[in-house]
């Protein structure tokens, strides 16, 4: 049995019962990387050698910490079948170091310049006008600070333009909690003009959730505005709102719907939280003689 025939036959029906759409992905990209590098090698034959090998590879197209997510679900794996006896022990192999960087949030004014290109979309978006649909999401993400997976998924039900509130299902968020957000009059504003309490969704996208993100790149090149690849566009406008709130007083972590502080300090840029200037506390230096 190899590690594919395991995962579809039983870890993802066992496993993964409930879990998210976006989580199985996951791990299913996982799983075919693997299995395209080992080409039908059986499941008890792996060993701390050929994982590390794998992820050696990986690693040369992807991203530090794209390589650790994939090591972890695919040990998640291998601990399941080690459980079920299919495997005599886990690898042990070590994750890779990841430098921190400073998060990049995206800046009021490259908000408002994506606001005003995606006022320029045409076509539309399962019948509703593109441009209205992307504004209207847009201000809904920077109000709320919703991931885009949560976002996606509110139902007219969860909306209420009266009070201007919008509740993110926890079933879309990774704390498994509800989150009640405040809508300010503008986006319930946009968000009237493609209102349809018939539909399932507030904001339907009828196509691959992946498809999402050529589009988004599209409108901020438009705006002129930086975007740093696919994979952290909607969360940086996450970052955005996260910042500005803890900047102008308020909790970020709370609003985030965080664990820990110390997961919302990796969404605060910077350049709109401020940072400590430690040079004012230093004494002057004195070279004269």
């Amino acid at each position: 049995m190899t590690v594919f025939e395991f995962y579809r036959d039983t870890f993802e029906p066992v496993r993964l019962l409930g879990r998210t759409a976006n989580t199985r992905i996951q791990y299913q990209v996982a799983v075919r990387h693997w299995a395209r590098f080992t080409n039908g090698q059986q499941l008890g034959d792996i060993d701390d050698a050929l994982l590390a090998r794998f992820l050696a590879e990986f690693s040369k197209s992807h991203a530090a910490p794209t390589t650790n997510k994939t090591r972890a679900h695919l040990l998640t794996i291998l601990r399941f079948a080690v459980k079920r006896g299919l495997l005599r022990e886990v690898p042990d192999v070590p994750t890779l170091p990841e430098p921190e960087e400073a998060p990049v949030a995206w800046l009021r004014e490259e908000v408002e310049r994506m606001l005003k290109a995606a006022a320029c979309e045409t076509g539309d978006v399962d019948g509703i006008p593109a441009a209205p649909w992307w504004v209207s999401l847009f201000r809904g993400i920077y109000d709320s600070g919703g991931r885009i997976g949560a976002v996606l998924t509110v139902a007219p039900a969860a909306l209420s333009l009266q009070d201007a509130t919008m509740v993110l299902p926890g079933w879309g968020q990774k704390t498994h909690r509800w989150q009640i957000c405040g809508l300010s009059p503008a986006t319930v504003q946009a968000i009237k003009v493609i209102w349809d309490d018939s539909r399932e969704r507030v904001w339907p996208w009828p196509y691959c959730r992946e498809t999402l993100y050529p589009h988004l790149a599209r409108i901020c090149k438009r705006a002129g505005v930086p975007h740093g690849g696919n994979s952290g566009m909607f969360h940086r406008l996450r970052k955005t709102h996260g910042s500005y709130v803890q900047a102008n007083g308020g909790d970020a972590q709370r609003s985030l719907g965080h664990s820990t502080p110390a997961v919302t300090q990796r969404y605060l840029d910077p350049r709109i939280v401020g940072r400590q200037d430690a040079s004012r506390f230093l004494p002057p230096l004195d070279l004269s003689d």
